[in-house]
């Protein structure tokens, strides 16, 4: 018997996208499998994306690249042909590829311990792609503006997104981390740039983004016309309460509530929010049948990774206040 291995960077030129589906196969088998064979791998993978880059990469595409000044900074959303591809195959853009590689590049050295690799390859590649996505960033609103969803391709989720901010929340976090440790210094500059927009994209989701009627999730989207979409979104949801956007028990509890009290919670993996897309156009970049334009399998094993999360986050939270309140009573004794 013969047997050909081919390594995953290749297989990975020819797959759609660098994505939520790559992203959850780097963290979850390659780079926490502890193998050194996988991480080279995940290393190859992430240097190859990094070179699609606008205005860094040697293998980005300059006709799409310099086309506008704003592109600077982008990621390919995938290859097609061994080409890069900047928008997704429902041709919506996306922040999802940047969001994604930088949190995935940051979780290789975090395990790695290299430190090297990051300071010498990646980090201008890091510095760059933070630039682009804080472009997105509106002050009069405190959150991002953005042009697309954030990893469900064919979903139409615009402008003021819930999904977006929240992943924002905590790749600003990581960015911090990575900040203070390539300059040393806590108080650099753009480890206080990105402190104060986490705490106004924060704001801003609690301020215009959470659905004040029902009072127990967060929307789909504001538009600056002042309209707004709602789909009670779980990917959304559960990634705000998972990455820290809302820190109140009582508001993390109705959110909980909310998205496991939904007709589609509990069914098989089809559903990503509790109001089905509709498939139209207003909905979907990719018009098809009532619902059925984004019945993907891998949507719900997504959710359930941010159910994991969300559920760790939670314990620990609890844990931590149960213990501070345990310490203070303490303290009065």
């Amino acid at each position: 018997m013969i047997v050909i291995v081919i390594p995953f960077n290749i297989i990975y030129s020819m797959m759609l996208a660098f994505n939520r589906y790559v992203t959850l196969y780097l963290y979850s088998v390659l780079i926490d499998s502890g193998d050194e064979y996988f991480i080279e791998q995940t290393r190859l993978v992430l240097e190859r994306t990094a070179e699609t880059m606008c205005g860094l990469g040697s293998n980005q595409v300059d006709m799409y690249c310099n086309a506008d000044p704003l592109r600077k900074g982008q990621l390919m959303h995938h290859f097609e042909n061994l080409v890069p591809e900047y928008t997704s195959i429902a041709t919506s853009t996306q922040l999802g590829p940047n969001i994604f590689w930088t949190l995935t590049a940051l979780q290789y050295v975090s395990v790695t311990a290299d430190y090297n690799w990051l300071k010498t390859v990646a980090f201008d590649y890091i510095d760059l792609s933070t630039e682009y996505i804080l472009n997105q960033y509106d002050a009069d609103y405190g959150l991002l503006r953005v042009a697309g969803p954030l990893w469900i391709d064919v979903l139409v989720r615009e402008n003021y997104t819930s999904d977006s901010n929240a992943a924002f929340v905590y790749l600003a976090d990581k960015l911090v981390e990575m900040y203070d440790v390539v300059t040393n210094d806590e108080n650099n500059d753009r480890s206080v740039q990105l402190r104060n927009i986490r705490s106004n994209v924060v704001a801003g989701m609690n301020n215009y983004l959470w659905n004040t009627t029902a009072n127990d999730h967060f929307i789909t989207q504001l538009n600056p016309d002042g309209t707004t979409r709602d789909f009670v979104d779980y990917d959304a949801n559960l990634l705000a309460v998972a990455f820290g956007a809302v820190d109140d028990v009582d508001q993390i509890n109705r959110i909980l509530t909310r998205v496991d009290s939904g007709n589609y919670t509990h069914v098989r993996g089809t559903w990503c929010c509790e109001v089905p897309y509709s498939g139209d156009a207003e909905d979907c970049y990719i018009v098809g049948g009532s619902g059925t334009v984004y019945s993907f399998n891998m949507i719900i094993l997504l959710i359930l990774y941010f159910i994991m999360q969300t559920v760790m986050y939670y314990y620990y939270y609890s844990m931590w206040r149960l213990n501070s309140n345990l310490s203070s009573d303490r303290m009065g004794r």
